[in-house]
């Protein structure tokens, strides 16, 4: 995994993180704003990537962000074909 970010473009955040991944697996979102799925991976906001960008996964949330919703917590997670979750370690970000 990579040091990810958070950029606020109007009020839309827009996601980044380096992870390099196997084949089939999927990187998300997941955290306690709405948006980020309320900590239910499989609602969680779905990052891409492509082959020219890999390993940076990327992804914009189309649910507006409040001044309510700063400080809210979240992780990167990785998916693979089988559902299957892996959490990032550490502590939980915020937004």
């Amino acid at each position: 995994g990579g040091g990810g970010s958070v950029a606020v473009a109007g009020a839309s955040p827009m996601m980044r993180i380096r992870a390099s991944t196997d084949f089939g697996k999927v990187v998300k979102v997941v955290g306690g704003w709405k948006g980020f799925g309320g900590w239910d991976p499989a609602k969680g906001l779905n990052l891409q990537t492509s082959a020219s960008k890999y390993p940076e996964w990327y992804g914009r949330c189309e649910t507006p962000l409040t001044e309510a919703d700063s400080g809210s917590e979240f992780k990167f997670v990785m998916v693979d074909e089988f559902g299957t979750v892996s959490w990032e370690p550490g502590p939980n970000r915020q937004l």
